[in-house]
């Protein structure tokens, strides 16, 4: 190891650094001229630092000599760190700080040197030395302060480790803006992590300074517009952003900002619109794509969706949530084989997904798989399971949601004993939401047709939860189904007070009166519905009394109906499937039938019911090949419908296919035999329609066979 360089050799230092770091060569200089004030070593000083076991004396000998080799090294670990020897070099900036120890700089760039070599142990400890030397030292609390920041939201790490991480990292940028108050960029750092770690307050205090510093600085303005918007005050965000939008936009962020105000007020039409001008200004923000991908799903854009996030996972093949994205739009658009592809790939990303396993469960369910669902959400329940009880209120819901799934699936399977074991245990874990368990309850044994003990849980559960009226509504709907009309309409009329709240009543009643086929009484109680009903209740009342008209052939009343309901909500499919069904299934205005019907499937492309309204209207426009298509979609999908079934048995039997509308026929009779509506009441005069279409079929065959 060279000891000190004579005066021909520190130039010698210079040169090279003059040809590798051309930039630096004002402060080598500066370097240059302070070590040939020094002067060279003594020869004793030479010796001392050619033997390791000196170097401690005289690193600690204060002389101004010393100081010139403290600097030498340092020069010495600049070069070798830029030819990539950075052990080398790390042992250069040692020396350097033995031969001068007081120096918080050099503590600094050894602390950097780690960083940068991702020894992050050293990194922090040679940081903090700097900092006990000079607790000024801006460098070594940035060193500590970018540190803490990296380790923020690891993977791998605890929640409580990055949030020890975040207050870690406050803690330096809070020393470093009281160092320089008007440093703005390490302000809105810190306003950054204030948010981080929701002290809100704090950080819209930050970021409002930041803007008195500099008005026009766009970081100031979006990360203040991001805050109101995380505070749920998107029209302030807006308001914000667009006083202070410049005529001609060309940062990106400025569009991400209104992008994600109006995301988080539903507005997703105009977020869609920022977010696609802010990806025209940077294509390299991918988190942007995944927003505008998130906003298209939001607004019911599925296909469009779909593309963006295929284009995000080509571009990075590690993304598992859009996988997962990919996977739930796939399910949507009823094309499971994709779907469970996407959803596979997203648990080899992410093994241990709960949000994958359970989407892995609701595709097997809707693919009527039960048995694989049942396996999946029993290993959520299992992996979910903690011994000591003691949940988070995070944890709680996850939890709470698996069993309830869990129960439902058994109860479609009707392993009914298997669904109470397990809204029992959904019972035992969240005692606050009992109440809902015990109707869910009675409802498993409405299915199972028990209603004696139906009706003896809900009386249980009234004396239970006396101020809960919803089990006196599910009491009398259970009576009815018993076969106990007058019986079920008196417990209802006792309910009734004269205030808002006599809305649910009049509907339970509508509802039973529907079933029943008693329409005049649906009809008035739906319109004393209506009279009660909110703002935010209307549109369900609207549909529900629209198709109250359609069974009474009031045409005219249940379409200028729809079209209420279709005014509150553009998007309400229900209402436009029913509006176009009832136009197809009279054979009028076809075109404007199938325009209503097809926008609710574009709507809810995986409903069964809207793709048998879709194919039932091709066919009344003798589009066969497309009415065909749909109807064996629909019936994928609702394989014991005895309507889908009889709507082929008709199509079968117009194009001349007899033997395979005589199976449809058959299959829709016995659909309607074993899947009664619920209560047990089977559409007797629909049924009788298809029996008399079979048996007419059955003559006409056999009187070809005779001839």
């Amino acid at each position: 190891m060279v000891a000190h360089p004579a005066r021909s050799e520190v130039i010698e230092i210079f040169m090279k650094f003059n040809q590798v770091f051309p930039r630096r060569s004002d402060v080598f200089f500066a370097l240059l001229v302070l070590l040939l004030s020094l002067g060279s070593l003594r020869a004793d000083d030479k010796d001392k630092a050619k033997d390791p076991k000196a170097l401690g004396a005289a690193a600690e000998s204060a002389y101004p000599s010393d100081r010139a080799q403290s600097y030498y090294h340092y020069i010495q670990g600049h070069l070798l760190e830029e030819q990539g020897r950075f052990r080398e070099a790390i042992e250069e900036y040692k020396l350097a700080i033995k031969y001068d120890p007081s120096s918080s700089f050099l503590n600094a760039e050894l602390a950097s040197a780690y960083a940068r070599n991702s020894a992050i142990k050293d990194a922090v400890s040679e940081a903090e030395s700097a900092i006990k030397k000079d607790p000024n030292n801006l460098e070594a609390h940035r060193l500590l302060g970018n540190i803490y920041r990296s380790l923020i939201g690891d993977a791998d790490s605890p929640a409580k480790t990055s949030d020890s991480m975040v207050e870690k990292a406050i803690a330096q940028y809070e020393d470093i803006t009281r160092i320089d108050p008007n440093a703005t960029d390490d302000l809105l750092t810190l306003g950054q992590l204030y948010r981080r770690a929701g002290k809100s307050d704090q950080a819209m205090g930050i970021f409002k300074h930041c803007l008195e510093i500099e008005p026009d600085s766009e970081s100031c303005l979006t990360n203040l517009a991001f805050l109101y918007t995380d505070l749920s005050e998107s029209e302030q965000a807006i308001a914000l952003l667009e006083k202070n939008l410049p005529k001609k936009v060309d940062s990106a962020q400025l569009y991400v900002a209104m992008g994600y105000a109006y995301e988080r007020s539903k507005n997703f039409k105009k977020a869609i619109d920022f977010y696609r001008r802010a990806i025209v200004l940077d294509h390299s923000n991918l988190n942007v794509n995944r927003s505008l991908a998130e906003c298209l799903l939001q607004d019911g854009q599925l296909k469009a969706a779909l593309d963006e996030y295929k284009a995000i996972v080509e571009t990075d093949k590690s993304d598992a949530d859009s996988y997962l994205r990919i996977g739930q739009i796939y399910r949507r658009l009823n094309n499971f084989d994709a779907a469970l592809q996407s959803l596979l790939n997203a648990q080899l990303l992410r093994p241990d997904s709960i949000d994958v396993t359970y989407n892995l469960a609701i595709l097997y369910e809707e693919q009527e798989k039960y048995e694989e669902a049942v396996a999946k959400l029993n290993d959520l329940v299992k992996t979910t399971e903690k011994k000591n009880g003691t949940y988070s209120a995070a944890e709680l819901n996850n939890r709470g949601i698996f069993l309830e799934r869990l129960g439902m699936v058994y109860r479609k399977m009707e392993k009914y004993s298997e669904a109470i074991k397990t809204f029992d245990q959904l019972k035992a874990l969240d005692k606050e939401n009992a109440a809902k368990v015990d109707g869910l309850i009675i409802d498993t044994f409405r299915t199972k047709k028990d209603y004696d003990k139906a009706i003896e849980l809900s009386n249980e559960a009234i004396q239970r939860y006396p101020k809960e009226r919803g089990f006196k509504l599910q009491r009398a709907e259970v009576v009815d189904e018993k076969g106990d009309y007058p019986g079920s309409i008196a417990q209802l009329e006792k309910l009734l007070t004269g205030t808002k709240d006599d809305r649910e009543v009049y509907l339970t009643m509508a509802q039973i009166q529907e079933r029943e086929k008693r329409y005049p009484e649906a009809e008035k109680n739906v319109l004393a519905a209506e009279v009660l009903a909110g703002e935010d209740q209307k549109e369900g009342v609207l549909f529900f009394l629209g198709a109250i008209y359609e069974r009474e052939k009031k045409y005219d009343l249940a379409e200028a109906t729809f079209h209420r309901t279709l005014k509150l909500n553009a998007q309400n499919a229900a209402a436009l499937n029913y509006l176009g069904y009832m136009l197809a299934d009279r054979g009028v205005r076809l075109e404007e039938a199938l325009k209503y019907i097809q926008q609710a499937v574009d709507l809810e492309p995986a409903n069964g019911a809207y793709l048998d309204s879709l194919g039932w209207a091709y066919f009344k426009l003798k589009r066969y090949d497309l009415a065909e298509a749909h109807l064996l979609k629909a019936i994928e999908k609702l394989p014991k419908d005895p309507t889908i079934h009889d709507h082929l048995g008709d199509l079968y039997f117009a194009t001349d296919q007899f033997k395979l509308a005589t199976s449809e026929y058959e299959k829709s009779l016995r659909s309607y035999r074993q899947n009664p509506q619920q209560g047990g009441n089977v559409d007797a005069e629909e049924m009788a329609n298809v029996q008399r279409k079979l048996d007419d079929l059955k003559a006409r065959l056999a009187q070809n066979v005779n001839k």
